[in-house]
């Protein structure tokens, strides 16, 4: 009991260190009850209180806005002024300007959304919260044999962390700290997007835990009622049946708030998923255009530091994707999951009671498709990720045969 208090206790201070990690970009607005948590985590009890919206969060993403504006302001005033920066071509300088300017008009709406949709952030956090206690409830042996979630979400800071400390660690300095101004300016837009994907990814894994605990009891029952069959025969277990249909009709009402669930989750990070991903296409492109420039021209025009560095850009952008990908598709499996242990159910079992209400929720399974859809422009699956290549594939030809036109332009004006 006092091992797993302390674990308890162990997770309640990792949610208030990721919590912390998010504030820090304006991602998490609203505050934050400590004791709460602990009360949920520990004892078991409705935490309907954990977060509150916050005015102090909304005053802290306008100064970080105002900070953000001001600091590039400066970068792009720098990039045209300096020697360093201006020795480049004009599409170059064109490239670098609208990749800026996309970073800081996305992070700015995704800050004010994250500003002025509190009650809603709050709203689903708690009926996460509510169907994860009462999934507990039903049977806490299956909840937590299947619970993953803080291994899961410990892998993915970890894998943020390495891909910022790769791409810190391959700034130029060169002398003066104007570069380093430059390049930590251009990187907080990129870092409050990246992060942002990095929280719905999260969202989503606690989610898709949640269906898996969800299919877990109901495989369980499921087998359960299989070797109640013999017994509804000689009418000795029809106690038993009772209880498994109680089950049954609890765990139909957890799904059915699991997939509501998901659509506010969705309708939350629609507009940030959009910019997100407008975002990380641009960088994508602006990436791979300076990473294939020497294989097209023979020339670079960056230092061995700095090619290396936007080689890591490009792969932080590309990964990032594939994350957000994997995370959507996941969880639909594990939602299409249920249908299957549904059906199988239904085919095995000899019993009308049974049989009744598995075939009400198998017609309700075939109705209710869960999917994460922008604004109906794009589906967030592993689908998008040719799409995505072949759409960057394109425009890198398209650039590359601006640059080759343009160097030429310039080569016959000498």
């Amino acid at each position: 009991m006092w091992f797993s208090n302390f674990h308890d206790t162990r997770e309640a201070f990792f949610v208030m260190f990721v919590y912390l990690f998010f504030k820090a970009f304006g991602l998490a607005t609203v505050k934050f009850n400590f004791e709460s948590i602990k009360k949920t985590l520990i004892a078991g009890k409705e935490a309907s209180e954990v977060l509150k919206p916050s005015r102090v969060g909304i005053a802290y993403n306008m100064l970080l806005i105002i900070i953000l504006s001001i600091l590039n302001y400066v970068a792009i005033r720098v990039s045209y002024e300096r020697p360093d920066f201006t020795d480049r071509s004009e599409l170059e300088m064109k490239i670098d300007t609208v990749k800026a300017v996309t970073a800081c008009f996305s992070s700015f709406i995704i800050l004010l959304i994250f500003s002025f949709q509190q009650e809603k952030y709050v709203l689903t956090v708690h009926e996460v919260l509510s169907i994860r206690q009462s999934l507990i409830s039903i049977n806490s042996a299956i909840y937590f044999e299947n619970e993953s979630i803080w291994k899961i979400i410990t892998k993915l800071l970890i894998f943020m962390f390495v891909n910022w400390i790769l791409l810190f660690i391959t700034i130029e300095i060169q002398n003066d700290y104007q570069f380093l101004l430059y390049f930590v300016t251009t990187n907080l837009c990129d870092m409050i997007m990246t992060h942002t994907v990095l929280q719905f990814s999260i969202a989503l894994k606690m989610i898709e835990q949640l269906f898996r605990v969800t299919n877990a009891n109901f495989d369980h029952d499921s087998k359960a009622s299989f070797r109640l069959n013999d017994e509804i025969c000689l009418n000795v277990a029809l106690k038993k049946v009772q209880v498994i249909l109680n089950k049954l009709s609890r765990l139909q009402d957890l799904h059915l708030s699991l997939c509501n669930v998901f659509e506010d989750l969705a309708g939350f990070y629609a507009q940030s998923m959009l910019l997100c991903v407008w975002y990380i296409f641009v960088s994508m492109i602006l990436s791979a255009f300076y990473v294939t420039k020497p294989i097209i021209t023979g020339n670079t025009g960056l230092s061995v530091v700095m090619y290396l560095r936007t080689v890591i850009h490009f792969l932080h952008h590309t990964s990032l994707l594939i994350m957000l990908t994997k995370c959507v598709t996941d969880l639909i499996a594990e939602r299409e999951k249920t249908g299957k242990i549904i059906s199988v159910w239904l085919a095995k079992i000899d019993n009308q009671q049974f049989e009744k209400k598995l075939t009400k929720f198998s017609i309700y399974l075939m109705h209710q498709k869960v999917k994460f859809s922008v604004f109906g422009i794009f589906s967030l699956d592993n689908s998008i990720l040719l799409s995505i290549i072949g759409t960057i594939t394109t425009y890198l030809i398209i650039l590359q045969q601006e640059n080759l036109s343009s160097n030429s332009n310039n080569s016959n004006c000498h």
